[in-house]
């Protein structure tokens, strides 16, 4: 049994922050819920939170049925920003940058509409989402480059690859 134990990485301090990322480049805002008479309202994004310094250029929405996932795909030119709206996910990500002082690091977190938060993945970041909840789940993803229909800026792995030290 003690060789199936494992002890749980720190995932928060005293102050319930969330750790920085371990990925150079690798951004995250957090936002907060705001309560309201009907619901809650959330910031998805503010061009003085600095996390780019490009324009967006297009936003697309994912839903995920229940325990799907889409993985692994990267991008050489653009950066994606990643908002979820509904739901919980988890994220991997994975350096294959060889100029990057964290090529081939592997990060795994959680995303979730509970605590909100834009997240930027720069070019050169293999990444791939699983739905964790029993329900479709929901994020928009707004880019620095619009999609190219005739020539784009989508790198594929499938979800098996042993190339990324990682399985959903």
């Amino acid at each position: 049994m003690q060789d199936e134990v494992k002890k749980d990485q720190q995932s928060t301090d005293s102050e319930w922050s969330l750790p920085e990322s371990i990925i150079d480049g690798v951004l995250f805002k957090e936002t907060k819920n705001i309560i309201t008479g009907n619901g809650t309202t959330s910031e998805g994004y503010r061009e003085d939170w600095n996390l780019h310094s490009d324009p967006i250029k297009q936003i697309i929405q994912v839903t995920l049925r229940p325990g799907a996932i889409s993985a692994w795909h990267m991008h050489r030119l653009q950066k994606d920003h990643v908002f979820v709206i509904l739901g919980t996910f988890k994220l991997a990500m994975y350096d294959g940058r060889p100029q990057s002082p964290t090529f081939q690091k592997l990060e795994v977190r959680n995303l979730s509409n509970l605590r909100p938060g834009a997240l930027v993945i720069p070019p050169g970041i293999w990444h791939g989402f699983k739905n964790l909840s029993h329900q479709e789940s929901i994020f928009i993803n707004y880019f620095d480059r619009a999609y190219q229909y005739s020539d784009p800026d989508e790198y594929r792995l499938p979800p098996d690859t042993t190339e990324i030290p990682f399985t959903f």
